[in-house]
C-alpha cells in the first residue's frame, strides 16, 4: 500500500502465522501516522468472517505496525486484476 507494506510473519509468543502491516520509515509525518492509527482503530472495531481481525498495534524502533489475523488466499488486488472489479 501507499503507507507501507504487508508481510506474512510469525507470532513467536503465540506460535501462529499473522499478517503484519508496517508503515514505511519515510512516511512518519503526523498526518500519515494519524491515518495509520485510524486504520488500526477502524479495523479493530470490525468483526466479520471476511475481514481479518486486528491482534495488536504497536511501534518498535521507529516502525509502526498493525498485526492482523493471517488469512490464506488471494489478495484483493490480484483478484481484481484477474477477474475485474
Amino acid at each position: 500500500g501507499g503507507m507501507g507494506g504487508v508481510f506474512r510473519a510469525a507470532d513467536t509468543k503465540l506460535s501462529r502465522i499473522v499478517a503484519g502491516k508496517v508503515m514505511a520509515r519515510d512516511r512518519t509525518d503526523d498526518d500519515t501516522l494519524r491515518r495509520f492509527q485510524n486504520e488500526a482503530q477502524s479495523a479493530a472495531r470490525l468483526d466479520h468472517p471476511n475481514i481479518a481481525r486486528v491482534h495488536y498495534v504497536g511501534e518498535d524502533e521507529g516502525l509502526n505496525y498493525i498485526v492482523f489475523e493471517y488469512i490464506e488466499g488471494t489478495n484483493i488486488r490480484d483478484l481484481v486484476v484477474a477477474r475485474g472489479p
